[in-house]
């Protein structure tokens, strides 16, 4: 946005038609079908089989056939995939970037002469049929973007999906009261409001909410939150494990989360650049992590819910809220585990919980950095650390090696660990911040209504501001 490119959107018809099959796939014919002829079998012959040498649609392979039929195109236009990510594309010229998503494609370039050579009869359209032009939706999400010399800004939203969701919540919910948090304050989500007879069973099923639609709600909702509403990542998170039996209570914090999203429909991801802000030390893509826990919240295990966010530029680009896959012994060890997700992409011996967070949070972290590293053509190694805010100060102190290492002794290699990583990786740096501007209070504590202040959920999510 910086740069002040364009962008664009493709679409390739009939794209997984006539790819070559990269190995040859032997599928099993439908009754009365002859692999080599136009005969008509009878319905009781023994099945046949024959070898399918060119991608249809329904495939498992047929994504990874479009991508390789595709990449070669790209790159005699001058791009070439991203080492972070194979799925963007950067040009030789960093004037211009493209990302692929399987038969669709958006492309940022100076001006509409660069995408008529791109995506025109001169570029991809030469050899395929594309369907293209100014960004304005794209995989189900809707796009505003407003020009100006003085303010860019990008906003994506899924008002349309909103609406499906409470049309799927059943009736009377699409002209619910709103509400105005996304979780039931003060309650705590547990096994215990399960149903366990027949009787309880029916009192769900009175309810116009069976486990299947249950089931079904979460599904939708897990999209829209994946896209663009990681605002509701923590209670989203917290339904869906009770899909495969639901209780009434459990169908109340549903259609709460229903009546928040009936409030919010407008809500979505906004990217922006002003003329009069400098560009920060480390340029224009700046990136800031959040991360907290909830020590011992979940009242059916006595684990921790841990979550992060992570923000490019201030708007949200990723999020979680996750239990602990291990009860942590204090609250300086469950704050230990959301903070060292941030340390670490690499695999490792998966030995312990934290070790299983660090995994979870520093993929994204590395994955982050390594596409801001490609758009400005730098090398990672070479970037300073992604700044991660916590609000604990015992985290802190224990990453700067200035606590009593006795009274820390029980979670001592999980410290150890964490430090080095921090000194010697320097792929994040801890630094505090106070828990009202904590923005991964949202993932971990809504219920006690920590994170429900309006402006705070707006920073993760919010309403357009064009």
């Amino acid at each position: 946005m910086a740069k002040g490119l364009r962008l664009y959107e493709w679409d390739e018809e009939a794209a997984f038609y006539g790819n070559e099959m990269d190995k040859p796939l032997v599928v099993k014919l439908p009754p009365g079908f002859h692999p080599t002829s136009d005969e008509i079998l009878p319905l009781d012959s023994p099945p046949m089989y024959a070898t399918m040498v060119k991608g249809v649609p329904g495939i498992p392979q047929g994504s990874l056939l479009q991508y390789n039929d595709i990449t070669p195109a790209l790159r005699d236009l001058g791009f070439e995939p991203a080492q972070a990510d194979n799925c963007l594309f950067i040009h030789s010229s960093l004037t211009m970037a493209a990302t692929l998503h399987v038969d669709d494609g958006i492309l940022a370039c100076p001006s509409l002469a660069h995408a008529e050579a791109i995506l025109g009869e001169r570029g991809l359209g030469k050899t395929r049929k594309l369907t293209w032009g100014p960004l304005k939706s794209t995989l189900g999400i809707d796009f505003k973007i407003v020009y100006t010399p003085e303010r860019r800004t990008v906003f994506m939203s899924q008002s349309a999906y909103a609406a499906t969701i409470m049309e799927r919540a059943g009736p009377g919910m699409p002209e619910c009261n709103p509400a105005r948090t996304p979780a039931i304050p003060g309650y705590r989500y547990t096994k215990a409001d399960c149903p366990a007879t027949d009787e309880e069973k029916a009192k769900v099923l009175a309810t116009g909410w069976s486990p299947q639609k249950f089931r079904t709600l979460n599904a939708s909702i897990n999209f829209y939150v994946s896209m663009t509403r990681p605002d509701l990542r923590f209670v989203n998170g917290k339904t869906n494990k009770y899909n495969a039996n639901p209780g009434v209570a459990h169908v109340k914090a549903l259609k709460h989360e229903c009546r928040f999203i009936k409030g919010t429909m407008d809500y979505g991801i906004e990217f922006n650049w002003f003329a009069d802000h400098p560009e920060p030390r480390d340029g224009p893509l700046p990136i800031v992590a959040y991360s907290d826990s909830s020590f011992a919240d979940d009242v059916d295990t006595g684990r921790t819910t841990l979550g992060f966010v992570i923000q490019v530029n201030g708007a949200t680009v990723s999020a979680a809220s996750w239990l602990s896959p291990r009860v942590d012994s204090c609250v300086n060890h469950s704050e230990l585990n959301a903070f060292g997700g941030m340390v670490d992409g690499n695999d490792g011996d998966i030995t312990d919980g934290s070790s299983m967070a660090m995994v979870k949070m520093g993929r994204t972290v590395t994955w982050l950095r390594g596409i801001k590293a490609a758009l400005e053509g730098r090398n990672p190694a070479n970037m300073p650390p992604t700044p991660c805010l916590v609000d604990n100060n015992g985290v802190l102190s224990m990453l700067k090696d200035i606590t009593i290492k006795t009274a820390n002794r029980h979670i001592f290699r999980n410290l150890a660990e964490n430090r080095e990583r921090v000194n010697l990786d320097r792929i994040v740096t801890p630094a505090k911040v106070d828990t009202k501007d904590n923005l991964a209070n949202a993932m971990t504590k809504q219920e006690h209504g920590i994170a429900e202040s309006a402006a705070q959920l707006r920073q993760i999510a919010g309403p357009c501001t064009l």
